[in-house]
């Protein structure tokens, strides 16, 4: 005999789905309070940013090349507010990465908040 999976309930999946856009509303705004800069990303980005935090932040932003992918993931840094941030990025890009986060969020970290690892030598300061 076949398990019976659970039925779904059409109106608490909408309601699931309602909560999650209004926080994900909520926690961009948020983010552009902490990052003014925020607010030249484009509306599709901003509709990335959203899709994102509707899903709790657990995404692949797949956009195409030159899309502004970095962009949309610093805005989702921004909303959640947690801090430290870890990059995990191919070598060629990391100093790319360095500028990204000064250009998008000054309002939240200074350059020296930045570090740049380029070896399994180098250490993070205190």
């Amino acid at each position: 005999q076949k398990p019976q999976r659970a039925r779904l309930d059409p109106e608490a999946v909408l309601a699931r789905i309602e909560l999650a856009q209004r926080e994900a509303k909520r926690l961009c705004q948020a983010a552009l309070h902490r990052a003014p800069d925020l607010s030249r990303l484009r509306s599709f980005q901003w509709e990335g940013v959203s899709r994102v935090l509707e899903l709790g932040g657990r995404c692949l932003i797949a956009d195409e090349m030159g899309c502004g992918k970095s962009a949309q993931a610093l805005g989702v840094v921004a909303a959640y507010n947690l801090w430290p941030v870890l990059i995990i990025c191919p070598a060629c890009m990391r100093l790319v990465w360095a500028e990204e986060l000064e250009t998008w969020l000054p309002a939240l970290l200074q350059p020296r908040h930045v570090h740049v690892i380029h070896s399994s030598n180098d250490m993070l300061p205190p």
